[in-house]
C-alpha cells in the first residue's frame, strides 16, 4: 500500500451478466488502508460504508450466477485513494469513479468465477 494512502475502495462487479454492463455487485469506500484482509460479512453497511450496487440497493450481492449460464467472472477491483471520499448519499460505481478520479494510488484486480 502506498505510504500516502487515506482509504480504500472496493468494487465487486459480475462481468459475465447478460446486461448491457457488468453488474455491480459491492462498492465499498471507507475501508481503512491498515486493513488486511475483509472476513466474510463485513460488507455489512457497519464496517464500511456501502455505495449502490447495480440493482440500487446498499448491500453486497453475493455472487449468484444464473442456473445454467455458464461460468461468470467476478472482479474485485481495490483502489488505493489519496483522500477519505464523502457522499451526501451512498454512491452508485460511475459516482464513486468519477470522486475518485486522478486521486488513485494504486489498482489492484482480482477475478473469481462462478457458476451453479
Amino acid at each position: 500500500m502506498p505510504p500516502e494512502t487515506q482509504r480504500l475502495a472496493l468494487v465487486v462487479e459480475d462481468v459475465d451478466v447478460p446486461l448491457l454492463r457488468p453488474l455491480s455487485h459491492a462498492i465499498a469506500y471507507t475501508i481503512p488502508p491498515d486493513r488486511t484482509e475483509l472476513a466474510a460479512g463485513a460488507l455489512d453497511q457497519q464496517l464500511v460504508a456501502l455505495g449502490r450496487n447495480g440493482l440500487r440497493r446498499r448491500r453486497y450481492l453475493a455472487p449468484s450466477p444464473l442456473p445454467g449460464h455458464g461460468a461468470h467472472r467476478y472482479v474485485f477491483t481495490l483502489l488505493a485513494l489519496d483522500f477519505a471520499p464523502h457522499f451526501e448519499r451512498p454512491p452508485t460505481k460511475r459516482e464513486l469513479l468519477d470522486m475518485v478520479a486522478g486521486r488513485v494510488l494504486a489498482l489492484g484486480e482480482l477475478t473469481g468465477t462462478a457458476e451453479r
